[in-house]
């Protein structure tokens, strides 16, 4: 005869089952999101300019500047993951999600790993990403195609785990 088990157990389910472990309370608002992205796209601005002043004192300004258009594309496009880089992967945050009290998670909830966030910020660079914020859940593609969700960090359906995550 096979045992069934408690049946006074609770019920339980695995994560994988789950569409979206991630409520979606706990999701940034658009309007979070786009104050989110100015404030980035002004320390990106800030960031490339000491990076200019850096590579001037280096003497390499010059050199940069002759290149061929393709090559300073790719040199933009390094610049800006490195800067996004240096702030999600190391902190989860980037200093405008700071300011706006958001945070990047993964689908399960947990702190993404380096290949998540690199994904993510490689995906800033598929054309009209900017614009699948129009879409019905206010999310971007770099956060669907990577797995990550920004969520809040404070006030009302914040995920509580603001220094855990």
């Amino acid at each position: 005869m096979a045992t069934l088990g408690n049946p006074y157990a609770a019920p339980s389910a695995h994560v994988a089952e789950a569409e979206e472990p991630v409520d979606d309370l706990w999701i940034a608002s658009r309007t979070q999101r786009f104050f989110t992205f100015l404030i980035d796209l002004f320390c990106f601005v800030i960031f490339s300019f000491v990076v200019g002043i850096f590579i001037g004192l280096l003497g390499a300004g010059q050199a940069i500047a002759h290149l061929n258009p393709v090559t300073r594309q790719l040199f933009g496009i390094t610049l800006m993951t490195a800067f996004y880089m240096l702030f999600e992967a190391s902190t989860g945050r980037t200093p405008g999600k700071w300011i706006c009290g958001t945070r990047v998670i993964d689908v399960e909830g947990e702190k993404p790993s380096f290949m998540r966030f690199l994904g993510r910020t490689l995906a800033r660079f598929i054309p009209f990403e900017p614009f699948s914020f129009f879409g019905s859940k206010g999310m971007g593609w770099h956060d669907t195609v990577s797995g990550t969700r920004v969520v809040r960090t404070r006030g009302e359906g914040s995920v509580g785990l603001s220094e855990t995550v």
